[in-house]
C-alpha cells in the first residue's frame, strides 16, 4: 500500500492541515473537489476567500482517526457549526451572508455560474432565503 493510502489510518490525534501529506490532501481534493463538500452538496460555491478546513467525518472524541477515508474538506461555516455533531439542516453559511451585506453575493452568483462552478441551491428553503438576499441587494 501507498503511503497517501495508509497515513493516519489509527492515528486520533488531532493534525493542522499544514501538516497533512500533499498527497492525501490531493486526494481529498480529487473524491471532494476544490471547495467545502457541504456547501457542494447543497449546491453552493464559497468564494476563494472562504477559508477552508479539514474535518472529520467520524470525530476523533467518538474513535475516528486521521485515515483520509474519515477526512473532508469543509468551509470554516459547515466546520465550526457541525462540531462533533453530522451537519444539521440547510442553514444558510455565514459567507453568504457575509457577501450579501456587502453587495456582492449576485455578482459571485454571476462569476459562478460564468466558470462553470456550482450554483444552484438543492435545499427549497435555502434558495428562498439567497433569493431574499439577493432582493435586498438588488435594492440597496
Amino acid at each position: 500500500m501507498s503511503i497517501p493510502q495508509t497515513w493516519g489510518r489509527g492515528v486520533r490525534l488531532r493534525v493542522a492541515r499544514h501538516e497533512l501529506p500533499l498527497e492525501v490532501l490531493a486526494l481529498l481534493h480529487q473524491r471532494d473537489g476544490q471547495g467545502c463538500a457541504a456547501c457542494t452538496r447543497l449546491g453552493l460555491t464559497p468564494p476563494f476567500d472562504e477559508p477552508l478546513e479539514v474535518d472529520h467525518k467520524r470525530p476523533l472524541s467518538l474513535g475516528g482517526d486521521n485515515h483520509w477515508r474519515n477526512l473532508q474538506i469543509l468551509c470554516r461555516f459547515h466546520n465550526r457549526s457541525r462540531g462533533n455533531r453530522q451537519l444539521q439542516g440547510s442553514r444558510v453559511p455565514t459567507w453568504v451572508a457575509r457577501l450579501a451585506l456587502a453587495r456582492r453575493l449576485a455578482a459571485h452568483v454571476v462569476c459562478c455560474q460564468q466558470a462553470g462552478r456550482i450554483w444552484a441551491p438543492s435545499d427549497p428553503w435555502l434558495a428562498r432565503q439567497i433569493e431574499a438576499l439577493l432582493a435586498c441587494e438588488a435594492l440597496s
